[in-house]
């Protein structure tokens, strides 16, 4: 299987003109070389984020991330050996497509009342 994987990589390249630099994705060459893929169950799980983490993905401070933390905004997130935040992936992705429904709602209603008086274009002219 290797071999086969091996002979479609070789004709690819040769296949380009000489010198051609070629950046490959990592599923593709595994493809093309015939590797097994990992399943997902068998691939180590990311780190939980941490305060500082969701600051600098957020674009907020990190003591405004505790402070959600500590009210509980974040449903999932633990502290860890009694002292820091940490927020697992999935809890994180919960939060976040939570506020994207939030944020959606009013965009998707009638305009304000604000909106809806009528302006007078014309009022410029008298105000001398």
């Amino acid at each position: 299987m290797i071999a086969a994987g091996l002979a479609g990589l070789l004709a690819l390249a040769e296949s380009l003109p000489p010198d051609t630099p070629v950046p490959v994705p990592a599923g593709m060459l595994r493809e093309l070389l015939g590797g097994e893929r990992v399943a997902a169950a068998d691939a180590p799980s990311p780190a939980d984020a941490t305060a500082a983490d969701l600051a600098g993905r957020f674009g907020r401070s990190p003591s405004t991330i505790r402070g959600w933390l500590d009210r509980g905004l974040i449903p999932g997130a633990y502290r860890f050996q009694n002292r820091e935040w940490r927020v697992p992936a999935a809890a994180l992705a919960a939060f976040e497509a939570a506020q994207r429904i939030e944020n959606a709602g009013p965009a998707l209603e009638a305009p304000r009342a604000s909106c809806k008086r009528a302006v007078d274009l014309s009022a410029w002219r008298s105000a001398s």
